[in-house]
Formats: structure tokens, C-alpha cells, sequence
């Protein structure tokens, strides 16, 4: 499946601890969209969020989001080498 790391700019007063919370909820329903939330990134001093989640489409990971406190993604854009991204270790089988 796709990776893609959903970016979230300029997301004023954004606290690891908020996002950390918005995140276990992803985690509760990610099922339900056919998503797989792999990590999260917060930059408090820039006001950032990344995600990275594989999911069949950019749509989809859209849809799957559900962090009222925090704005739709800016931009969303697909790794195409998860090896890259993880340690042999962690890759999943497709």
C-alpha cells in the first residue's frame, strides 16, 4: 500500500501532548478508512504536524483524519521507497 506523510502548517498553539491524544483516536478507526497510521511528528516551534500513514489513496488518508484541533492536512505527498523510511526490521509484507 502507498505511503504518504500528510503535513500540517501553521496549526497555532499545537502541543505534542494534543496530538498525541488526537492520534490515538486515528488509531481507534484507521480500520474503518483501510489506513495504517505508521508515526507522527509535532514541531511546537514551527507549528508543524507530520504524519505518515499508508492508506490506498491521498483520499482516503484525508477522510481518516479526525483531529478537530488541528487544520486539514496542507499537503499531502507519497514516499515511494518505504525502505527509506523504516529498518528492515519494520517493514510489513505487502
Amino acid at each position: 500500500m502507498p505511503l504518504y506523510m500528510d503535513t500540517h502548517r501553521h496549526v497555532k498553539g499545537v502541543t505534542a501532548a494534543a496530538v498525541a491524544e488526537a492520534h490515538a483516536k486515528d488509531l481507534k478507526v484507521q480500520g474503518k478508512h483501510g489506513v495504517n497510521y505508521r508515526n507522527y511528528w509535532v514541531d511546537e516551534k514551527t507549528e508543524t504536524i507530520y504524519c505518515l500513514v499508508e492508506a490506498p489513496s491521498p483520499e482516503a488518508a484525508a477522510r481518516s483524519i479526525r483531529k478537530p484541533t488541528v487544520s486539514s492536512p496542507t499537503r499531502f505527498a507519497r514516499s515511494t521507497r518505504a525502505e527509506n523510511v523504516f529498518p528492515p526490521s519494520d517493514r510489513r509484507a505487502s
